[in-house]
């Protein structure tokens, strides 16, 4: 019995080599040995340094931390030693036991002195928690995560996992958990019960993804995750976190159950048209930064759009928005740049500076309210700009504002509104789709063409303030002041 017990508790060693002259080293621990400082060392001796992959069987100790055995001589340390200071490059656990990977096990001090670690297969069945920092900075490229169930904070951020890896057993992905990985292909996430902030923040090779029923996707989860093309998102979650999303997204069905996406949720996305759902009632800042969005389905009751919600979309040419929004804030569809119509809410109480600054294409702005929207004092508002800007900047020149039959001189006094060039009253029942003219030139050559026809030459001028004899039909082709107005014939 006593010559049995000696065999349990003993360490084996066997080495070999394989016909590329791989060094490959077996070792087989008892429990009681692996909590003994030094064992690994003690049993790899002198040339730990010249193992090319080590193969280990038996029990390992437990713990996620540090604190129960030394930090210069457990296991998991003397692995990552000889990783960094020999030639150990694959590591095969599918023959141990163990339940845990601790913290900083193999990672590397930074970015830019990685554990050249490259392959780790885990047993079988375990479900094996991965500890913090566990593979950070290292130059992983595979493991087989069918075997992980839990995945702590920075577990492999910046290592080198690349390919498509079968997340289906994980059931928490906590904060940076795959930041910076070279994941591709497709994410099936749907066991995921739990993801923290950042999950897969950099993966940039992602091009789908499918969610989990849980409440809520966390903030920067995919953000600058540049080549995702497609999200599945399931009823149930309730909340897109802030810059949930970054990349060349196409495709993405928000279900019924959201109520709240965060600021620029779906920053720089390429989805053609986009369907609010019904329980949002504000958009946040920046939500839909730089998108490609030319068609909206609005919400109900949704109240408010945030500050540059909008910003620099490259699609959109009309714009009819709900009659249930009341504020709409700064910069919120800045430079739109082919967006040629607006119809602003009969409700609209605030409407921010520079809202439909440099929308160059802009030409037609409905204003359904009879009592101009207010808006703040005059400021610089963003660094490109420079300068003052008001809700319109760089449109009200040519642009025509159509507003309520009687409410055009209030307009005509308000702040900013009193800018536009013209304002036309429209009549009760009007049919917004179908307005007159196009632009603030053509009304006011239809203007002035019709008096010039009833009239003489009176009152034309050049630009050089030369006034102008005979029929105004025979004019030449040119720009003329016309009443005070410029004309372009």
């Amino acid at each position: 019995m006593l010559a049995m017990a000696a065999m349990m508790l003993s360490a084996t060693v066997h080495a070999q080599e394989n016909t590329d002259g791989k060094n490959i080293v077996t070792v087989d621990l008892t429990l009681q040995e692996s909590l003994k400082p030094g064992i690994l060392v003690e049993k790899l001796g002198e040339n730990r340094y010249e193992i090319d992959s080590l193969v280990m069987t038996g029990v390992f100790e437990e713990g996620l931390g540090w604190a129960n055995r030394d930090v210069e001589k457990g296991i998991w340390a003397t692995l990552r030693d000889c990783c960094r200071h020999g030639r150990l490059r694959g590591i095969d656990l599918s023959g141990s036991s163990f339940n845990t990977i601790p913290y900083y096990a193999f990672t590397g001090s930074s970015p830019f002195d990685r554990t050249p670690i490259r392959y780790v297969t885990l047993p079988e069945g375990k479900r094996i928690w991965i500890g913090q920092h566990a593979f950070a900075n290292t130059e992983l490229r595979w493991i087989n995560l069918t075997e992980v169930g839990y995945v702590e904070d920075y577990a492999f951020v910046n290592s080198d996992l690349d390919g498509e890896f079968d997340f289906s057993e994980i059931g928490t992905i906590s904060s940076y958990a795959f930041a910076g990985c070279k994941l591709r292909g497709t994410l099936n996430l749907e066991n995921v019960g739990q993801m923290g902030e950042g999950a897969f923040e950099g993966a940039n090779y992602v091009e789908k993804v499918i969610l989990s029923a849980s409440e809520q996707i966390p903030d920067y989860a995919f953000y600058r995750c540049d080549r995702l093309q497609e999200v599945v998102i399931p009823e149930g979650v309730r909340k897109i976190g802030r810059y949930a999303f970054r990349g060349d997204v196409r495709s993405i069905s928000l279900p019924s159950t959201i109520e709240y996406i965060g600021e620029g949720a779906l920053h720089s996305s390429h989805l053609e048209s986009l369907t609010i759902p019904e329980k949002v009632m504000e958009l946040f800042p920046n939500t839909f930064f730089h998108s490609y969005i030319k068609e909206i389905q609005w919400p109900s009751y949704i109240k408010k759009i945030g500050t540059g919600c909008f910003i620099f979309n490259e699609a959109i040419e009309e714009l009819e928005l709900p009659d249930c929004i009341m504020d709409i804030d700064s910069l919120a569809f800045f430079g739109n740049i082919k967006l040629k119509k607006v119809i602003l809410p009969e409700n609209l109480q605030h409407l921010g500076l520079g809202t439909f600054a440099n929308c160059t294409e802009l030409s037609q702005v409905v204003a359904k309210s009879p009592v101009p929207p207010y808006t703040e004092e005059p400021r610089v508002l963003y660094m490109e700009l420079g300068r003052q800007v008001s809700p319109f900047n760089n449109i009200m020149e040519d642009a025509v504002l159509y507003v309520p039959k009687g409410a055009k001189e209030a307009y005509e006094q308000a702040e900013y509104w009193r800018d536009f060039k013209t304002i036309i009253e429209l009549e009760e029942g009007a049919n917004l789709n179908d307005l007159p003219i196009k632009t603030g030139i053509e009304q006011t050559i239809a203007d002035d063409s019709a008096e010039a026809e009833r009239q003489a030459m009176q009152g034309i001028y050049t630009l050089h303030g030369v006034k102008v004899d005979g029929n105004y039909e025979a004019l030449p082709r040119g720009m003329y002041i016309i009443n005070g107005r410029k004309v372009v014939k």
